[in-house]
C-alpha cells in the first residue's frame, strides 16, 4: 500500500518505507495526486476537469496530451493499478492501493473517531504549496485547507468542551489551545479559551494565553484586545461556579481579589475596533490595525508559542521552514543608497536606478536580502546628490541594514564607469569592499552585472557567487531599461499612468524583461487596464527569471488578483515577515485588507496599520497616503484628512491622484465653492480614471450627493463605455442612496441616462428590505412592474454577457424576495424550489446562491434568523469568488446578515458586516448602515461613534420620501438624546 501524506509537509512513500522522491520533486505531479485522491465526490475525475484545473493556458488538445504525460509518469512511479481509468475521459485512483491522511481524516471525523482525527491532522494541507500557472487549482487547494482546518477545530474544541464537562483541567487546556491554534486569526477563539480555562479554575493560564496576545497586539499594531476579551478576566464572570465543579467540593487558589491580565490597565482605555472613539480633530500618530471582535483579527503568530500539542508544534515546524525557504537562512540585509551622476544628463536616471538595478541582483545571493529601494530612496531624499558614509549608515542601521552600498556614474565620451564601495553599517569609515568597471554606455546592463558580481566576489572572499542569473533580472536593451527605471521613478512620484505606460514600453522592447513585466502587472492595482489576471499569469511565465523575493510577491498578487483574499493576506505576511522593510508587501497587504475585509466580515480600517507601516519605511509613500486619505474621509476625521492631503499635495503636485485627494477634502466638508471647482476640472482636463477616482471621491468615500449631481448633469459623450456604463450605475441608483425609492429623483436632473433595469433591480431590493418599510402597495407595485416585465436584463458586472436563462432566475429571485415581504410565503416557498437545482453550469450556479439568499430572507421573515445563517454564511464565504453570482454583488445579503446577527444579539460580529457598504454596489444600504452601526454604538456606550454614524444618516437622507422621514426623525432624536445625556 502507497501512503500518501498531505496535511503538513508532503511525504509518498511506496511498499518498502522508501521515499517516492521522483514525484515530490514535480509539484504538478504532487498537485494532480491529491486532487484525484482528495477531490469530492471522491472516485472518478474528468479529463475536461482536469485539464481546466492544471493547464488552462494551453489549447484544448495541449492540454490533454500534458494530462495523458502527466498521468503516464504517476503510474510509472507508482505502478500500475493506483492511477485508473473509467472508459475514456475518467481518471481516478484505487482507495485499496494508496491511502491518504487527509481522506482517513475525512472519514474519522464523519464517523466521530475524535482521537483518529486528530492524530492524522499535523498540519495544514500543503503549506506552502504551489504549481504555476494553475489558478483554478490554487483556488480549489485554499478551499481544502480552510475546510480541512476548521474540521480540525471544531474536532478539538468537541474534545476540549468534553474534557471541561468532566472538570479535567489539563486535557481541557490542551485541546483548548490546539483549537485556538488552528484559528489563529479569531479573537473569538481566544475567548472560547478562556472561558474553557476558567471553567476548570486555571485561570493563571487564562491569564497567561491572554498576556501572550496582548502582548503580539501591542508590538504588532499598538492596539489592545477588545473590552469584551479584559473583562473575562477583570472579574470572575457571575455565571462562573468552579467551586461546584471540583469533586472537593473546593475552589481553585487564586490571587486576592480580582486579577486583572499583567498587560491589561485597570481602567483601559477604550480602543478596540468595535468600541473606538476618535475625535474629527484626533491626530492619527501611531498605526491603527483594529482587531476582528466576535469575528476574526489580524493573523499572528502568538497562537504557536501558547500550543503545546503536537499539531501545533507542527504548525510551527513548517512556518519555520517557509520561513527560512523564504529567506535563504542567515540573511543579512543590506541598503543600496543612490548614486552620485556626473557626465551626460541622459544617465540621470541612473541615481535612482542603480539602486533599483543593483537592489534586485544582490537580493538572495550570497545571503544577503536587499532593503526595498523605495525606503533607501525616500529616507535619503534630501541628500543630494548621495550620503555620505556616516549619514548612510546611520539610515542603514535604522532600516535594519548590516551592510549599504555607495557609488557614484561617471560619464565621459561615451564611456561610463561604475564606482561602488560596500561598507559594514557599525564602521563607515572602513570600506569592505571598492570596485569599479567601466565600459561603452551601450554596456551599461552587463556593466551593471560585472559590478554586482564583484562586490559579491569582494563581500564572500572566494566563496561561491553564482551569477549566471544576474543578467536574466534585466534586459540587454538599454532603451528598455532605460523606460523600466523611469517606470520605477514615476510610481515612486505618484504618477501611475505614467509609470504604467514606461512599463509597457519596456516589455514592447524587450518581451523578456521579466521585472518590467512583473511591475507591468502590478500597476493594474491603480491603473485599471486589460486582464489582470491573464497580466499576472504572463508575469508568472517568466518568474524563474526573477529574484525569490520577486517571486514570491508575484505569487501573492496573483492570490490578491484571484480575489483569494485569505492566500493573498497569508502570502504578504509571510513576505513581510521575512522581508520586514519591503514597502510593496506592506502597501498590498494594506490593499488586500482595504478591498476584500469589507466581503469577510472584517473591518476596512484595519489596512490602516498596514498602510502606515508603508508610510513608516517610505514616508513619502503615495498610494498609503491615498488609502489614508479615503479612510479619514470616510470615518469623517477632518484633522487627519487635512494632513494626508496637504501632505500629497506638497509632495506630488502634478500627480494623477492629485485631484481625487482635493476631492476628497472639498467634498468631506461640503464645500461648495471648491467642490464645484474640483468638478469643473474633473469633467475638462482629467483622463478617465482621474474622473472616476473624483466619482468614488463623491459616491464612496464621503457620500456627497450634491457633488455626485454635479457629475451626472455633466454631458460625458465621448469617454470610454466601460466608464460611462459604470457610471450611469451610479447616477441611477443615487436617488435610492438618498432616500428616494418612490420618487424619480435625479432621473430629470442627470444628463446621464438612467440604466432601467438597473433601477428597478435597485427598487427592488429596497422594498423588499423591512428597513425602508415601504407601504405594502408599493412593494406590491415593484413586484407588479417585474412580473410585466417580459424578461429580467442580467446586468454585466455579473458575467460579461446576458443569458435569458440567468435574467429568468434573477427575476424569480426578486419575485421571491418580494412575496416573502407581502407575506406572500406560498409563493415565496414555490420560488425557493424552482431555484434550489444543483449542478455546475453557470445557469446552475446562479440559481443556488440566490436560492440560498432568498431561503435566508424566508427563514427571517417567519421568524427563524438563527435558520438564515447557514445559507447566508455559505453566500460570505464565496463573494468574493466567481461562483457566488448575486443581485448588486450580495449587497442585500450582506445586510441581511448583519440584521440576522443583531437579532441573534450578536452585535459585534455585525459591525463590520454594517460597515463593509461602501462599494460601487453598495449604495442602496449606505444609509441603513450607517444608522444600523449608530443604534450599536449607542447600545455599547460608544456615544462618540454613535453620534457620528447617526449624523452621517441625517445627511444622506435628508431629502428622503415621506415615507422613510420617520426613521429619519428617529435619528434626530437619538442624535439629542446623545447630545444633552440621560
Amino acid at each position: 500500500m502507497i501512503r500518501l501524506r498531505i496535511l503538513g509537509a508532503p511525504d509518498l512513500r511506496g511498499d518498502d518505507a522508501g521515499e517516492m522522491r521522483g514525484v515530490l520533486t514535480q509539484p504538478r505531479l504532487v498537485g494532480l495526486l491529491s486532487y484525484l485522491t482528495l477531490a469530492r465526490p471522491r472516485g472518478f475525475h474528468r479529463r475536461d476537469s482536469l485539464v481546466a484545473l492544471f493547464w488552462p493556458e494551453l489549447s484544448q488538445e495541449g492540454a490533454r496530451n500534458a494530462l495523458r504525460q502527466t498521468v503516464h509518469r504517476l503510474r510509472t512511479a507508482l505502478g500500475e493499478g493506483v492511477v485508473v481509468n473509467r472508459g475514456a475521459e475518467e481518471v481516478g485512483v484505487d482507495p485499496a492501493r494508496l491511502w491518504c491522511d487527509a481522506v482517513r481524516f475525512d472519514d474519522a471525523v464523519d464517523v466521530g473517531d475524535s482521537t483518529d482525527a486528530v492524530d492524522l491532522y499535523r498540519g495544514d494541507l500543503l503549506p506552502g504549496f504551489y504549481v504555476s500557472d494553475a489558478p483554478e487549482f490554487e483556488r480549489w487547494l485554499e478551499g481544502e485547507r480552510d475546510r480541512l482546518r476548521q474540521r480540525a477545530a471544531t474536532v478539538a474544541w468537541g474534545l476540549a468542551e468534553r474534557a471541561a464537562a468532566k472538570n479535567e483541567a489539563v486535557t481541557t487546556a490542551h485541546w483548548a489551545r490546539w483549537a485556538a491554534a488552528l484559528t489563529p486569526d479569531d479573537e473569538g477563539s481566544l475567548r472560547r479559551c478562556l472561558r474553557l480555562l476558567l471553567q476548570v479554575g486555571d485561570r493563571a493560564g487564562a491569564v497567561r494565553a491572554y498576556d501572550l496576545f496582548a502582548k503580539r497586539l501591542k508590538e504588532d499594531y499598538g492596539s489592545e484586545p477588545s473590552p469584551q476579551t479584559r473583562a473575562m478576566l477583570a472579574t470572575p464572570p457571575a455565571t462562573e461556579s468552579v467551586a461546584a465543579a471540583r469533586p472537593d467540593g473546593a475552589a481553585p487558589s487564586s490571587p486576592a481579589g480580582p486579577p486583572t491580565p499583567a498587560s491589561a490597565p485597570a481602567a483601559p482605555a477604550v480602543t478596540s475596533a468595535v468600541m473606538t472613539t476618535r475625535t474629527a480633530d484626533a491626530p492619527d500618530t501611531a498605526p491603527v490595525a483594529p482587531p476582528r471582535t466576535g469575528t476574526t483579527a489580524p493573523r499572528r503568530r502568538w497562537w504557536a508559542a501558547l500550543a503545546i500539542a503536537p499539531v501545533a508544534a507542527a504548525l510551527v515546524i513548517g512556518w519555520v521552514r517557509t520561513r527560512a525557504h523564504t529567506t535563504g537562512g542567515d540573511i543579512q540585509a543590506l541598503a543600496v543608497f543612490p548614486f552620485t551622476v556626473r557626465g551626460s544628463e541622459e544617465l540621470d536616471f541612473l541615481r535612482e536606478g542603480m539602486v533599483d538595478l543593483l537592489s534586485a541582483k544582490l537580493d538572495g545571493a550570497a545571503d544577503l536580502r536587499s532593503i526595498d529601494p523605495r525606503a533607501t530612496i525616500a529616507a535619503t531624499r534630501n541628500d543630494m546628490p548621495a550620503p555620505e558614509p556616516r549619514r548612510a549608515s546611520t539610515v542603514a542601521s535604522r532600516l535594519g541594514a548590516r551592510w549599504f552600498v555607495l557609488g557614484d556614474v561617471v560619464e565621459i565620451a561615451g564611456r561610463v564607469t561604475l564606482n561602488a564601495v560596500l561598507y559594514r553599517a557599525p564602521e563607515p569609515s572602513r570600506p569592505v569592499v571598492s570596485r569599479s568597471v567601466e565600459g561603452e554606455v551601450g554596456r551599461l546592463a552587463e556593466l551593471v552585472d560585472d559590478l554586482a558580481g564583484q562586490l559579491l566576489a569582494g563581500q564572500t572572499r572566494g566563496r561561491d557567487t553564482t551569477l549566471t542569473r544576474l543578467a536574466s533580472l534585466t534586459t540587454h536593451s538599454l532603451p528598455a531599461l532605460k523606460a523600466y527605471l523611469a517606470g520605477e521613478q514615476a510610481l515612486r512620484a505618484g504618477r501611475d499612468v505614467q509609470a504604467d505606460a514606461l512599463f509597457q514600453e519596456a516589455v514592447d522592447l524587450d518581451s523578456t524583461f521579466a521585472l518590467a513585466r512583473y511591475r507591468l502587472a502590478i500597476i493594474t492595482v491603480w491603473v485599471p487596464r486589460g486582464d489582470p489576471v491573464a497580466l499576472a499569469a504572463e508575469a508568472a511565465r517568466h518568474a524563474d527569471r526573477l529574484t525569490p523575493l520577486a517571486r514570491d510577491l508575484l505569487i501573492a498578487y496573483r492570490a490578491y488578483r484571484q480575489a483569494a483574499a485569505d492566500a493573498a493576506e497569508r502570502l504578504y505576511r509571510q513576505i513581510t515577515a521575512s522581508h520586514p522593510d519591503n514597502v510593496e508587501a506592506w502597501t498590498m497587504l494594506g490593499e488586500t485588507w482595504f478591498h476584500f475585509n469589507p466581503y469577510r466580515g472584517r473591518f476596512q480600517a484595519e489596512a490602516e496599520g498596514a498602510f502606515r507601516r508603508a508610510m513608516a519605511l517610505d514616508s513619502i509613500n503615495p498610494h498609503a497616503i491615498v488609502h489614508l486619505a479615503r479612510l479619514a474621509a470616510f470615518e469623517g476625521r477632518r484633522a487627519s484628512l487635512d494632513s494626508l492631503v496637504g501632505r500629497f499635495l506638497q509632495l506630488y503636485p502634478d500627480a494623477e491622484r492629485g485631484l481625487e485627494l482635493r476631492a476628497l477634502q472639498a467634498f468631506a466638508t461640503r464645500d461648495s465653492v471648491e467642490s464645484s471647482r474640483v468638478v469643473s476640472v474633473a469633467l475638462a482636463e482629467t483622463n478617465d480614471v482621474q474622473l472616476n477616482s473624483v466619482w468614488e471621491a463623491a459616491v464612496l468615500w464621503t457620500q456627497n450627493w450634491v457633488a455626485a449631481s454635479q457629475l451626472a448633469r455633466a454631458n460625458l459623450s465621448g469617454r470610454d463605455p466601460m466608464w460611462l456604463n459604470h457610471w450611469r450605475r451610479w447616477v441611477t441608483e443615487i436617488p435610492i442612496a438618498r432616500g428616494q425609492v418612490t420618487t424619480a429623483g435625479m432621473r430629470d436632473a442627470s444628463a446621464i441616462p438612467v440604466d432601467d433595469g438597473w433601477l428597478l433591480e435597485s427598487r427592488a431590493l429596497a422594498a423588499a428590505d423591512p428597513f425602508f418599510n415601504l407601504p405594502l402597495r408599493h412593494v406590491a407595485a415593484v413586484r407588479g412592474s417585474i412580473e410585466r416585465s417580459p424578461s429580467y436584463p442580467v446586468q454585466p458586472y455579473l458575467m460579461g454577457e446576458s443569458n435569458e436563462a440567468v435574467g429568468t432566475a434573477f427575476r424569480q429571485y426578486l419575485l421571491g424576495l418580494l412575496s416573502a415581504r407581502l407575506g406572500d410565503t406560498v409563493r415565496a416557498r414555490r420560488v425557493l424550489g424552482e431555484l434550489a437545482i444543483s449542478g455546475d453550469t453557470l445557469l446552475e450556479r446562479v440559481a443556488q446562491n440566490l436560492a440560498d439568499g432568498l431561503s435566508a430572507e424566508i427563514s427571517r421573515t417567519s421568524g427563524n434568523p438563527a435558520a438564515a445563517l447557514a445559507p447566508l454564511d455559505r453566500i460570505s464565504k464565496g463573494v468574493l469568488g466567481a461562483q457566488r453570482l448575486l443581485a448588486h454583488w450580495s449587497t442585500r445579503e450582506r445586510f441581511l446578515l448583519a440584521d440576522v446577527l443583531v437579532a441573534l444579539g450578536r452585535d459585534e460580529e455585525a459591525l463590520p458586516w454594517y460597515a463593509s457598504f461602501r462599494s460601487y454596489y453598495d449604495l442602496v444600504y449606505m444609509a441603513p448602515a450607517h444608522f444600523r452601526q449608530a443604534e450599536i454604538y449607542e447600545r455599547m456606550g460608544n456615544a462618540e461613534r454613535a453620534r457620528f454614524h447617526y449624523g452621517r444618516f441625517i445627511d444622506l437622507w435628508k431629502d428622503c420620501d415621506p415615507e422613510l422621514r420617520p426613521l429619519v426623525d428617529r435619528a434626530r432624536q437619538a442624535l439629542e438624546r446623545l447630545r444633552t445625556g440621560p
